[in-house]
């Protein structure tokens, strides 16, 4: 039986899968509805995300650290993407205290220049990250429905449509 939440991360995934594979997570979805299972609403947005990028480097790659307030902790979450390619890597770290996130920007930044970026730059790196991932056929990781539902939802309405665009 498939949770509320598995029910909304499948729903949201389907639009990143091909267009041929699509129909194998619409009976998953039919059939668990069919079951009663209703789909979870979006979990309540933090009050702030702090999100910063990369630059992008001789790959075409470009890497984003959200940081995300929980209780007195933080998290941090990593997404990694391919210009042409799509979504690489995507994770969520472990909820810690203030310092450890501080001194885990402090490395990247020794090791590639990171920018403060708005939730709409963001959001639109991801559309095009995910539209390049359905052209090249790379499916997201799925880390990738966890870093969404730490940060979002802003912008996952038009991440999960990203399938529809063309």
């Amino acid at each position: 039986m498939l949770t509320p939440v598995a029910l909304r991360r499948l729903i949201v995934a389907r639009s990143w899968l091909p267009e041929d594979e699509r129909h194998f997570v619409d009976q998953v979805v039919r059939a668990a509805r069919v079951n009663g299972v209703d789909c979870a609403p979006w979990p309540t947005p933090p009050t702030s995300v702090e999100i910063y990028t990369s630059e992008i480097d001789g790959s075409a790659a470009q890497g984003f650290l959200l940081i995300t307030p929980e209780k007195r902790r933080f998290r941090v979450s990593s997404v990694l993407c391919r210009r042409g390619v799509g979504v690489l890597d995507a994770w969520v770290g472990d909820a810690t205290p203030r310092r450890e996130i501080d001194r885990l920007l402090r490395q990247a930044r020794d090791q590639t220049p990171m920018l403060a970026v708005g939730r709409e730059y963001l959001d639109r790196a991801l559309a095009d990250a995910l539209h390049a991932g359905l052209t090249s056929l790379t499916v997201p990781p799925i880390g990738l429905l966890q870093v969404a539902g730490l940060s979002a939802p802003a912008g996952m309405a038009s991440v999960a449509a990203i399938g529809d665009k063309d």
